[in-house]
Parts: structure tokens; sequence; C-alpha cells
């Protein structure tokens, strides 16, 4: 039988007892469901406390003991216990994230990348950091160009991998990230303008600009209700900013549960400083036809046209508080901008669409190496 073997750091928790949290979990997820309905065994190899193999599903998981930390040496002990299971005339290989590509005694190999991570800002010395994302710079171009195909979740990183080298010397394909849809959803009529944020609580992820605009639109309006959806380490300070006020609340939901958290909000805010690709988190909002505000970062400019089917605006407080107060005061503004968001990403956005995408891609990637 066929097989396709994916690379990846933790699909599983280190002990292999349950699934990790993450996009690019659920990314390799849905994909390994595709393979499997294409006739693939999918195997998928990663580092773990203790050697172990587990099926979860129609997928089989090796956990790979290991010390390296650097992600080339992670892939390459990885790679070293695939290899031993690969028919190089019926496999194929899948890094399922660019920062573990590693030399793979010249099998091809397709290479998902999963967007920028290296344009969070921080505060140090502009020549020193400068330097050093230089260097990191071009050990990333030297690390994908190992690959036969590398596919891109948006065209932020093509464009800087262009601006990079002198001549492309990889294959680079876009597919973008997808979201089920919603069925048409009827949202409350009571006066009430809920918005949601939900993301992970990290300040990249724009937690503090956004409470910071949110507190001086609580001072203006009082039919809001702001519901921030997630957990992570900047939980603390988010509670102590609005110190039990009524129109504030928090929870934590599983991932499959996102249109459910969002099918009542009016407003779904993704204000991320850095360190995005075509944000899972927006094009689920817009699949619930909620109103989105989001920040020109990575590859939400990808998804959101001004104006046309959402507000894009700087990773700033003033920004975001600008925009919002627009929208809490414009209802048609609102109900235009959520039924363009939810006609983009059902025609363009499916998962429909971003399998026949990859079905096409793997179909060619075998013909190209197989003959």
């Amino acid at each position: 039988m066929k097989k396709a073997h994916f690379l990846y750091v933790n699909y599983l928790t280190p002990d292999g007892e349950k699934m990790s949290l993450g996009g690019i979990q659920t990314y390799l997820h849905n994909l390994s469901d595709l393979l499997v309905g294409m006739g693939y065994e999918v195997n998928i190899y990663q580092c773990s406390k203790v050697p172990f193999k587990k099926s979860v599903g129609k997928v089989n998981v090796t956990g790979v003991m290991t010390n390296a930390t650097r992600g080339s040496k992670i892939g390459r002990t990885l790679f070293n216990e695939c290899v031993r299971n690969f028919d190089r005339k019926n496999d194929i290989l899948l890094f399922g994230s660019d920062d573990y590509i590693c030399s793979t005694d010249g099998i091809p190999f397709i290479a998902i990348q999963h967007g920028i991570t290296w344009d969070i800002p921080v505060d140090r010395n502009r020549i020193f950091f400068m330097l050093k994302k230089f260097y990191r710079g071009c050990l990333i171009v030297n690390r994908v160009e190992k690959a036969s195909l590398l596919v891109c979740v948006d065209s932020n990183f093509i464009n800087w991998y262009r601006a990079m080298v002198e001549k492309p010397r990889v294959r680079l394909l876009n597919i973008p990230n997808f979201t089920e849809i919603a069925p048409v959803i009827q949202k409350p009529d009571d006066g009430k303008i809920r918005i949601i944020f939900a993301r992970r609580f990290f300040y990249y992820r724009g937690t503090r600009i956004f409470a910071k605009a949110v507190k001086r639109l609580l001072e203006e309006f009082d039919n809001l209700e702001i519901t921030f959806a997630g957990e992570g380490p900047d939980k603390e300070w988010l509670t102590e900013q609005f110190n039990g006020n009524p129109a504030v609340k928090f929870i934590t939901y599983a991932s499959d549960d996102s249109m459910e958290v969002h099918k009542n909000k009016d407003i779904a805010v993704v204000p991320t400083l850095g360190s995005e690709g075509t944000s899972l988190s927006l094009l689920e909002a817009m699949a619930a036809q909620c109103a989105v505000l989001c920040t020109n970062v990575g590859g939400m400019t990808d998804i959101v046209f001004n104006d046309y089917n959402g507000l894009i605006v700087n990773p700033d407080e003033d920004s975001i508080y600008r925009s919002l107060c627009e929208l809490v005061e414009k209802p048609e503004l609102r109900k235009r901008l959520a039924q363009n968001g939810y006609d983009i990403v059902r025609e363009c956005f499916s998962k429909e669409k971003w399998m026949s995408r990859w079905k096409l891609v793997l179909e060619e990637f075998v013909a190209r190496q197989h003959g």
C-alpha cells in the first residue's frame, strides 16, 4: 500500500496521550484525512519523551526520542526513523512545517510554510536586531530551497522570499487556509452589540492593544458585550484590566466549537501584531457572519479587502478604537461587511476548495516523482 510520511514535532503531546492543540495540528489532521481518502496509509513521526507507536483514527503516529533542539536537527532525527519504512518508488514525504526541513538523501518532498513568524515588534538594539533578522532570513532561504515544493498558506512569505533572493530556486505554491462554512445565521436583535476576541492570549496576538481600545469603547457605549475567548499567559493581565466589569466576559472553547462561539456575535477582532498567516480565527469569524476588524499583518491582507468584507487597520490601539467606534455606530456597515465576508469565504476559503487544491498538488507531485 502506498504511504504518506509526515515529519512534525508535536502532532500528539510528547507522552503520546492526546492531540496537541494548535493550527498546524488541525491542518495536518485535515490533510491526513484527504490522503487517506486518496488511498494512502498516513504515518506521522514526531518527538516524544518515550518511544511509542499509536493509531489515531486512520493515522499512525510514531514517537521518536531526541535531544535535538534546533529545527533541522529535529527534522533529521525524525527523518532517520521515517526512512526505515520509506519506499522510494511509491511513498511520499511531507514536512508539516518548514522549520524542520533537513537533508533527505535525495528523496523529493513537500514542505508546508505556515506564515512569517519573525515580524513581531520588539524593543531591542535596532542594528543588532536587523542583522539577526538578516542572518535568520539567510538560514530560512537555504532551508526551504531543499524542498521540491513549498506550499505556503499566504502570499506574504512568497513575496518575502522573492525579495530576499536573486532568483527563486524552489517551487512556491500558495494554498490559503480554510474554514468550515456555517449555514446562514440570524443574529440577535436585542439592542446589544457583541464583540469577540477569539485567540490565544499572547501579547503578539494583540491582547493589550485590543484591551486598551475596549476600555475606551466601554466609556462611550453602554450597549456593548465583550467576549475574550481563549486562554494563555495574558489572561491574568486581561482580567485585572476589566476587574469584574459585567460587560466583559471570559470563556474557553475547543477549536471545533468556533462557529458556535461566533454565531451570536456581531463583530470579531483579530488585532495581531505579527506572526500571522491566513488566519483561521479570521476565516472562522467571517464564516459565522461577523463583521471583522483585523490588522494589516501577514496573510490577513490576502483575506480582507478594506471596507468591502472587513476593516483592515494598522496594529495599534488608536486605529482599532476608531474602527470599532465606526462599526458600533453603523449597523448597515456591519451588515454589509458581514455579508460580503461570508460570501468571500464560501467562494474562496471553504474546506472543499482547500481539499481540491491539495488533491491536485499531490497528484502532480506523485506524477513528477514517480513518472
